[in-house]
């Protein structure tokens, strides 16, 4: 009896092409062992990574950030680490990492941030369009400047309160550097508006 799944049963399983199961193997993230016959034999934690790809290929994240994002975080995590304690999915158009609380990026390796905005009837938007450098003495006061100048134009404050979330984060990523202060969000308010409009 043969160990481990064939390449044609793991596409089967997953809905994956063979040339983004090729890609896969060719970037390292699985190492499938090779059969009598030379032929790929995938295993149980191979299939784990792959459904984590599989996840993100169907929220239209494109191959080569999935390929980048799944290549750094392998490099990134220990080989003890078990894959049951992470959560590989998208957020918007990135790739996110969860392990207990912690949430990051692996591409980047920033970490995310949540932001919960609720209203009364219960509705809520949670945003993790926000870079861990948000934690500093100040943020909190722009972000609530932010909202307080949409709902000023109309917006209802549940939207003036997650749109607020996305551009203080935006401005955070804008920055893009190590020492943010609260006051360098602000220089990048402008760009941060157009990029939320569009």
């Amino acid at each position: 009896m043969t160990e481990g799944y064939s390449l044609r049963e793991v596409g089967k399983l997953l809905g994956l092409s063979r040339s983004i199961l090729g890609r896969l193997i060719d970037a390292g993230f699985v190492s499938p062992t090779r059969g009598s016959r030379r032929e790929y034999r995938f295993s149980f934690r191979d299939l784990v990574l792959l459904r984590a790809a599989q996840g993100l290929t169907e929220a239209n994240i494109p191959s080569s950030r999935i390929l980048r994002s799944l290549r750094r975080l392998r490099s990134q995590l220990p080989q003890q680490v078990p894959l049951d304690g992470l959560r590989i999915e998208a957020v918007g158009d990135a790739v996110v990492v969860s392990e207990g609380q912690k949430q990051w990026r692996p591409d980047d390796g920033q970490y995310v941030m949540q932001f919960q905005v609720a209203a009364p009837d219960g509705r809520a938007v949670i945003s993790v369009h926000a870079p861990a450098s948000l934690a500093t003495a100040g943020s909190g006061d722009v972000l609530a400047g932010i909202a307080a100048g949409l709902m000023a134009q109309g917006l209802s404050p549940l939207t003036a309160g997650a749109a607020a979330a996305w551009i203080h984060g935006e401005c955070a990523y804008r920055f893009g550097k190590p020492g943010l202060i609260a006051e360098d969000l602000v220089y990048h308010l402008p760009e941060a508006l157009v990029a939320a409009m569009n």
